[in-house]
């Protein structure tokens, strides 16, 4: 009787819900985009902000600040 019982049982319609993932790429935040080489900015790296325009510090505006230099000497 146990497999005749097993054989006709109705199977349950509930089918488990699988989790969205948290740690999806999280590329759709506003990240600040550095204005001299145009890549996002992420919470790691350090900015420095001029005239309301950000950039990355590291190469971004160190080369910058040579290329100004440069020019005004």
């Amino acid at each position: 009787m146990g497999f005749l019982s097993k054989l006709f049982k109705k199977e349950s319609k509930e089918q488990p819900i699988e989790e969205v993932e948290q740690d999806r790429d999280i590329s759709f935040k506003t990240e600040p985009i550095c204005e001299s080489c145009g890549l996002g900015i992420s919470e790691e790296q350090r900015v420095k902000t001029f005239n309301g325009k950000k950039f990355h510090l590291k190469p971004c505006w160190r080369d910058l600040r040579k290329l100004a230099k440069a020019q005004a000497f």
